[in-house]
């Protein structure tokens, strides 16, 4: 008996622990739910700062005024910082409503650049998700590509990638 009370408690933890999956249904119906002014402010400001500091050091890069090597990692760390944030926020965000593309989020926001730049830590949890989102279409094959080739090392060049859709 204590056998058997001991099996259905770990059972029920385990059951209790598993993340909910929910249907394309599902995820379109909390989309419509949120403000979309609000969510548009906060993907505008997501690829503000997606570009911030890589703005700063492609212009230095492009003028040949590239600051010491201690400088310039600093300021990366600073944007892999961000992109941390970032791509930890769009995660959430992607789970819950689906991936707010331009079309769904009524902004032309390029916010797929956040999980472009992701780190490739992100990869496990990222390609399932964006599988996902790529089979119910709120994703572009091209930007799923894209997405994926950034995290597996932009091995090559993407042309076909870029060329299917």
């Amino acid at each position: 008996m204590k056998t058997y009370i001991i099996f259905n408690l770990c059972l029920l933890i385990l059951i209790s622990c598993k993340p909910s999956i929910k249907t394309n249904k599902e995820i379109e119906q909390a989309f419509l739910a949120l403000d979309k002014e609000l969510l548009q402010k906060e993907l505008k400001q997501m690829t503000d700062n997606d570009q911030f500091y890589r703005s700063l050091l492609d212009s230095l890069y492009q003028t040949g005024k590239q600051p010491p090597q201690k400088e310039w990692d600093s300021l990366w760390n600073l944007q892999k910082q961000i992109d941390n944030q970032n791509t930890q926020r769009l995660l959430e965000l992607t789970e819950k409503y689906g991936f707010p593309d331009p079309q769904r989020s009524g902004k032309p926001i390029p916010i797929w650049l956040i999980f472009q730049h992701a780190d490739d830590k992100y990869c496990d949890q990222l390609m399932p998700l964006l599988d996902r989102e790529l089979e119910a279409k709120r994703l572009t094959a091209a930007e799923h590509h894209m997405i994926q080739w950034n995290l597996e090392g932009r091995q090559g060049m993407p042309l076909k990638i870029i060329t299917q859709n």
